[in-house]
């Protein structure tokens, strides 16, 4: 399912030159020196949670997807942030409608429906890699999240929300079964139109290879199941409420980007990047305006899409990300934190939809940031940017490491993004050795 991912990823990760620096490292790294800050605990965050301060979004990168430390820190931060910055919600690179189930089990902490370990909820996630939010890392932020939330009142309950396109079937599942129960004529008439594309479950690649053929109705049926559900607004709001009607237009937003998303893999990938690029803002728009003007969110993704896009390559691809079109549409009001390690393991599959391993992570390449960043000397540090003078040597191009879901470490040369550091970032952690996740699918 959605092979063309990874051929989008590698696209990206090769879009630039070798990772080694263009001059010696002493200067790079001494320029790194005087803005670092060593971390060991929580507390050390405060320099980091002083030059957030009011700011609307926050966004929380990653160098890989299977990496522990990762998910801990961010955990770290985000239970900081929700605690003095009134945050509303997390929202993740992840499904819209199986994180809503998580969502749930947070936001109603006592509801008897949700009287349930959430290892179990997280357990029914199944589309590969399902090790990205089922795991125990997850878990402790999510229990965590859930007895904050019994403290407090309703309508400030903090919730945990996906905003990628993938995961559509279950979207249709959830949009077709909540209309069904309103509007029985409405749902016939859905039904009909998202009959094409439902005939591609599981099998995305020949919905691609249809689209391109001209061969499926799907292009032309799917957006217009949108506009209908939005003609029916009013209708449905009084069946299913406010947020009734909120989830089940966002399930047919989902729908509507993950048939552009596909199709548009076999025509034009940096246009099927960018349109999911797109619905990650896009969802976050939708979640901080339904939260109201006072609301802030705070963003969990990978680096690729987290760090300013046009500090990197990306642009000369065509390409943009949630980063970018994040600063462009909410300019200062938005903070980017980035990550990095020196070494470790990792949670990857070899190759798509491969069973998962834990594999190692080696030493940063000679002349990268990462390998920069470890000479600094310190095994956990910040490195806050906002200081930084436009024509420092920190602004210069230098490799950074981004491992996807799919890595072989024989190819390590291979995942190097040329990096404009303070231009993609507010700030990075970095850690100097890390560890594998902890997935709840275990083989």
């Amino acid at each position: 399912m959605f092979r063309g991912l990874r051929i989008l990823f590698c696209s990206l990760l090769l879009s630039g030159t070798a990772p080694v620096y263009s001059n010696p490292l002493d200067d790079y790294v001494a320029a790194l020196k005087e803005i670092a800050h060593p971390v060991s605990d929580k507390a050390d965050l405060n320099p980091l949670l002083e030059q957030i301060g009011e700011r609307r979004l926050i966004l929380l990168g990653e160098a890989s997807h299977g990496t522990s430390e990762f998910y801990t820190w961010r955990g770290k931060i985000s239970r900081r942030l929700i605690e003095e910055k009134r945050i509303s919600f997390i929202a993740v690179e992840g499904d819209w409608a199986a994180l809503h189930r998580l969502n749930r089990w947070v936001t109603e902490p006592d509801s008897p429906e949700q009287d349930k370990p959430v290892a179990e909820i997280l357990e029914t996630f199944d589309r590969w890699p399902q090790w990205l939010w089922a795991n125990l890392e997850i878990v402790a932020l999510a229990e965590w999240l859930r007895e904050y939330n019994r403290e407090q009142p309703e309508n400030q309950r903090v919730g945990f929300f996906g905003i990628d396109v993938y995961g559509w079937e279950e979207s249709l599942d959830a949009l077709l079964a909540k209309i069904e129960r309103a509007d029985a004529a409405l749902h016939s008439e859905l039904t009909t139109l998202y009959r094409d594309f439902s005939r591609y479950r599981g099998d995305t690649a020949r919905y691609a290879r249809a689209a391109f053929a001209y061969a499926t109705s799907a292009p032309d049926e799917v957006p217009a199941a949108l506009d209908l559900l939005r003609e029916n607004r009013e209708s449905l709001i009084e069946s299913l409420g406010e947020t009734g009607y909120f989830l089940a237009e966002h399930y047919a937003l989902v729908i509507k980007n993950a048939e552009a998303h596909i199709r548009e893999m076999a025509e034009d990938q940096a246009a099927s990047w960018n349109t999911r690029a797109g619905h990650f803002k896009k969802t976050v728009a939708r979640l901080l305006e339904v939260r109201g003007e006072d609301s802030r969110g705070i963003v969990w993704a990978h680096n690729t899409h987290v760090g300013d896009a046009r500090a990197t390559p990306m642009p000369a691809q065509g390409q943009t990300n949630i980063g970018r079109l994040a600063r462009e549409r909410w300019g200062d009001e938005v903070f980017i934190l980035g990550f990095s390690t020196y070494q470790g393991e990792v949670v990857a599959g070899s190759a798509w939809e491969s069973p998962m391993e834990i594999m190692p992570v080696p030493p940063a390449q000679p002349g990268s940031l990462d390998q920069a960043l470890r000479l600094t000397e310190h095994d956990i540090a910040l490195f806050l940017f906002s200081d930084v003078p436009a024509d420092s040597i920190l602004s210069e191009p230098i490799g950074q490491r981004a491992i996807g879901v799919v890595y072989d470490p024989d190819q390590e040369a291979a995942n190097y993004v040329p990096t404009r550091a303070p231009l993609r970032y507010d700030a990075l952690l970095f850690l100097a050795e890390t560890h594998a996740l902890s997935p709840l699918h275990q083989p």
